[in-house]
């Protein structure tokens, strides 16, 4: 996928509070999200503590910049699917907790800091609980109520 880059002014207008490297909140509407690569050429690394909590996000793209994502990230919103990058080293508590999240790709074999509950409380209806998934791709077996890993 192409790179976003983006001047601080259009980062704004798109709803994006981002304080040097570090994505802090999102204050717009769209639910449709590209999170961009660098604002003003500095890399957006970092998303940080509940900057998308509770804001009905169904769609969103992580660049390939971002090496972490913090607690509460994207805690409360309408995800299905999400792709975690290669450059991702660390995932914290409760990142993805309480979204419809059925598939889940982490990117990098070789992760660290992956904190348990990171995609707790999940699936259509919320019933699916999950502890720490490893990398690879997932999908959750709602009659079972786990994730279980897809083969590629």
């Amino acid at each position: 996928m192409e790179r976003l880059d983006i001047k601080s002014e259009e980062a704004k207008k798109l709803g994006f509070e981002i304080k040097d490297s570090v994505l802090v909140k999102y204050h717009g509407s769209d639910l449709d999200l590209r999170i961009p690569d660098s604002v003003d050429g500095v890399e957006v690394t970092t998303i940080g503590r509940g900057a998308f909590i509770n804001q009905g996000i169904e769609n969103v793209v992580i660049p390939n910049t971002v090496k972490r994502i913090e607690f509460a990230a994207f805690m409360k919103n309408n995800l299905r699917e999400v792709v975690i990058p290669e450059s991702v080293k660390s995932i914290e508590d409760g990142a993805f907790t309480e979204n419809k999240l059925s598939m889940v790709e982490i990117k990098n074999k070789k992760i660290f800091g992956f904190s348990n509950n990171v995609f707790a409380v999940n699936g259509e209806e919320g019933n699916v609980i999950i502890g720490m998934i490893r990398p690879g791709k997932w999908k959750v077996d709602t009659e079972k109520n786990i994730w279980i890993k897809v083969n590629d």
